[in-house]
């Protein structure tokens, strides 16, 4: 049995969130192709894949989630909590 330090494991699990990272980024890529294609064929013919329309709204919905959940480990990770400020205009 191979015993791993705490490092490895925090190296091997930064790892994995990054990849998830790089996976969600795909999924949303996927979900606009998908989306753009089915625009195209019912501008083109007037018909759409019944399929590609629920399909499409559904994969970036998982890949922004995904990309959410990731973004929001790596942060944990690197010991930033979430992001809280507000930018709130100057009104002087």
């Amino acid at each position: 049995m191979v015993e791993t330090s705490k490092a490895e494991e925090a190296e091997n699990l930064r790892a994995k969130h990054e990849v998830d990272l790089k996976e969600g980024v795909g999924h949303v890529k996927f979900g606009v192709g998908v989306g753009a294609a089915s625009a195209a064929s019912l501008a083109l013919i007037g018909v759409t894949c019944p399929l590609c329309f629920f399909v499409a709204p559904a994969m970036v919905a998982v890949g922004l989630h995904k990309r959410h959940k990731a973004k929001k480990a790596l942060s944990a990770m690197e010991g930033k909590g979430p992001d809280l400020t507000v930018n709130w205009p100057d009104l002087a």
